[in-house]
């Protein structure tokens, strides 16, 4: 079968993409009903739909008007590095930019991919140095940037064990590696999820 052209995923590959939003958005959900309460939960709920909005709907945008895919993108790095700044738990909405480096894969070289990766990286350790410190900070950075180098691999392969393999691997370096962390509260904890 002839390729799909750029922003058009082939049967495989937008299973694979839908059922990685479909987990990563649900889990963020998820844990946004369990740490946050008020006010605070409704704006982050909103924040999140915007998110999944801007996933949904951008790849249109984008086949009307080209710029607007990197726009898109720079909006939804935007709401995921203030939802990362909403509580001392929650560097978790930093694995939603893997959904965006997906999206990039399907549009760009690999060249542009691995630098908005490093862009990437450069927001998350913005995002959660207010939260955990300059050193506390870096781990996470790291295990987000791998698991986005993961993302983008498993939608290169198509696999759904690709998305699987980053999911867990990430999980597994953050408890393998950093222990002391989980030991300190549930709350405060730093998770893949």
């Amino acid at each position: 079968a002839p390729p799909a052209e750029p922003g058009r995923r082939a049967p495989a590959r937008r299973g694979v993409f839908a059922v990685t939003v479909a987990f990563l958005g649900v889990a963020a959900g998820l844990r946004s009903l369990l740490g946050f309460d008020g006010a605070q939960r409704v704006l982050v709920l909103v924040l999140l739909a915007a998110w999944l909005a801007l996933v949904a709907l951008g790849p249109a945008a984008a086949r009307r008007w080209r710029p607007a895919f990197g726009l898109v993108l720079a909006l939804q790095a935007a709401l995921i590095v203030f939802l990362l700044t909403q509580s001392d738990s929650s560097d978790f909405f930093a694995v939603l930019l893997g959904v965006s480096t997906m999206q990039a894969v399907e549009r760009w070289r690999p060249r542009a991919v691995a630098a908005l990766i490093v862009g990437f990286a450069a927001l998350t350790f913005a995002g959660l140095t207010d939260e955990y410190g300059v050193v506390a900070a870096l781990p996470l950075v790291a295990i987000y940037a791998a698991a986005n180098v993961f993302f983008a691999a498993a939608d290169t392969c198509w696999s759904p064990w690709g998305v699987a393999l980053a999911m867990s691997t990430s999980s597994c370096m953050m408890r393998r590696y950093w222990p002391e962390v989980d030991a300190t509260s549930a709350s405060s904890s730093p998770a893949f999820f």
